[in-house]
């Protein structure tokens, strides 16, 4: 796949009907994750991030403060199916990351087949 040229991309805040479409889309019909695990309770301590291409929203990630040390958690990362590959979830996350404050740490739990995404962000695997 090619990637996208990211001078074209809108990385914007809070458009919720847009954010739980993707999420829909990717954990619930494409994933089977269960509609009340997506759906957790932490929406609404979380900041929500929807990114655009040519105006049509095609990824969503957000982050919030854990109560257990104050660590940041990144969650719901989702990017559409037809737009993987191209660097949109690179770009997502790195803008995201942008916004969260440095003097915690920052993780999160991401499946097996995402862990080479997440180290060449920089993060570093530490197992359970």
């Amino acid at each position: 796949m090619s990637k996208v040229d990211t001078s074209q991309l809108i990385v914007e805040r809070v458009q919720y009907d847009q954010v739980f479409a993707i999420r829909q889309e990717v954990f619930v019909k494409e994933y089977a994750i269960d509609h009340e695990e997506d759906y957790d309770g932490f929406d609404h301590l979380a900041y929500h991030y929807l990114l655009k291409v040519e105006g049509k929203p095609v990824a969503t990630a957000r982050w919030r403060r854990v109560q257990t040390g104050g660590r940041y958690r990144l969650e719901r990362i989702a990017v559409r199916k037809k737009f993987r590959k191209q660097g949109i979830g690179t770009f997502l996350i790195e803008n995201l990351l942008k916004d969260i404050p440095k003097d915690k740490e920052i993780f999160v739990h991401a499946p097996v087949d995402t862990i080479d995404f997440f180290l060449a962000l920089g993060f570093t695997e530490t197992g359970f």
